[in-house]
């Protein structure tokens, strides 16, 4: 009987715990769903939020180059030119945190970025009391229509979400933004180093700084993982990027969307753009600039200095370039943007860097750096001179010193040739009210 008893307590006992420990599991179980679904919905809203705000910076920027087309003060001129270069960055900001493919990201990223810096170039022209000519309103007309085209795409989606609004326009990557219609053929962007001396590079035909063995996806995900400093299990495969350099792309998807590229050959990071993030201004320059230098050490890059920087809204775009036996490498150039308060890498683009990076044969110059300042304009003050490498049109490289100057207060970078000892380039500073511009 007591057996019985035991053997019924036993039993008994056994379902108490599994009957408790199913209302625990379906208990979790709800809380996790639900938790799940408030995260989704949050994300949703934040994904809303910004395409709305990005139809409102696009509506802005193109009555605003509506304005340019026909006013005929100098004052409201540049007054309109500065606020379009102000909503270009809104803009961008807004379209990075979207969850779209990266082609889409980038040709409407260089649209912005192009619009901006050009308007910023336009001030610097009507600064040097230098009236706008007919190219450049004639330029400024067909931004203007890219504008009334992507709005018209953009408008389309906001029709769509309002008569469709349980339709899922983020899955699996794709983007619900059909944007590639602001690459226009027929139309030839102005041709001005915008942030930073060289920051356009060589137009190389093919890459010359990669090489080593070929990877697979899941060799790709690992280096991903590293470079976004996330776990393999929060990385999703986007798709195969078929180019000059062919890599594979990844998205991270969880609290904050990111996106990179890794070379199939070699397997380093290309590039990384992560979506916007809360920044504030608590690091300095030097301090933003270590940062860069340890990214670029775990990305295998160890011998690059700062040529460049710029700070806007809490981030700074830092310009790095390989130093070699005390020379600049100029068109190695790697672009890199920095939480200014956490001192996160916002985003990181290699591409000049692998495009031309190689073992180069350096002779002796012609002339020393003492000759070349002798030959510079008597009205400069110079503050800084030193060696580089710099690109020049043809695919060509050449060795330069390069001068760092000042006129009545104004800054001027003047690069002489080593062997002839003639000038080379020149480019000024512009100060406009998100930090200095080189054109």
């Amino acid at each position: 009987m007591l057996s019985k008893i035991t053997d019924f307590t036993k039993k008994n006992y056994m379902n108490i715990v599994l009957a408790v420990f199913i209302v625990v599991v379906s208990i979790w179980g709800t809380f996790q769903y639900n938790r799940a679904n408030n995260l989704e919905t949050a994300i949703e809203n934040i994904y809303e939020m910004s395409f709305y705000e990005l139809v409102d910076s696009i509506s802005g920027l193109e009555i605003k180059l509506s304005k340019l087309m026909v006013t005929v003060s100098d004052g409201e001129t540049i007054k309109l030119l500065n606020n379009i270069s102000g909503q270009t960055q809104s803009a961008a900001s807004n379209l990075g945190t979207l969850p779209v493919s990266h082609p889409a990201v980038a040709d409407t990223m260089v649209f912005l970025n192009l619009l901006g810096d050009y308007s910023r170039s336009l001030i610097a022209e009507i600064s040097d009391d230098v009236d706008l000519s007919d190219e450049s309103y004639d330029n400024l007309q067909k931004m203007r229509k890219s504008c009334i085209n992507l709005l018209e795409k953009l408008n389309y989606m906001t029709a769509s979400f309002e008569y469709n609004p349980n339709q899922d326009y983020y899955e699996s990557g794709q983007s619900p933004i059909d944007i590639y219609m602001v690459n226009d053929e027929n139309f030839s962007y102005p041709t001005l180093i915008y942030d930073g001396p060289f920051s356009e590079g060589l137009k190389t035909a093919a890459a010359k700084g990669v090489f080593g063995d070929e990877i697979d996806k899941n060799t790709g995900k690992d280096t991903a993982a590293r470079a976004l400093k996330c776990s393999t299990n929060q990385l999703e495969y986007v798709s195969d990027i078929e180019s000059k350099i062919n890599c594979f792309l990844y998205e991270k998807t969880d609290d904050v969307k990111a996106n990179c590229a890794i070379i199939k050959i070699g397997g380093h990071l290309l590039w990384m753009i992560k979506a916007q993030q809360r920044c504030g201004e608590i690091l300095n320059e030097e301090e933003c600039i270590r940062y860069a230098k340890v990214f670029l050490g775990e990305q295998g890059i160890f011998n690059a200095v700062s040529v460049w920087t710029r700070s806007y809204d809490g981030q700074m775009i830092i310009n790095m370039a390989p130093l070699t036996n005390g020379i600049i490498i100029y068109p190695d150039l790697i672009k890199l943007k920095i939480n200014m308060q956490t001192g996160d890498v916002l985003s990181y683009d290699a591409t000049e860097y692998y495009m031309n990076n190689h073992e180069r044969t350096i002779k002796n110059p012609q002339y020393s750096i003492e000759d070349a300042a002798k030959g510079l304009s008597p009205r400069l003050v110079v503050n800084r001179g030193r060696i580089c490498i710099i690109p020049i049109p043809g695919g060509k490289e050449i060795l330069c010193y390069e001068f760092r100057a000042v006129f009545d207060d104004e800054i001027f970078h003047i690069y002489i040739n080593v062997d002839n000892n003639m000038q080379e380039k020149i480019f000024k500073e512009v100060r406009t009210p998100d930090g200095s511009l080189v054109v």
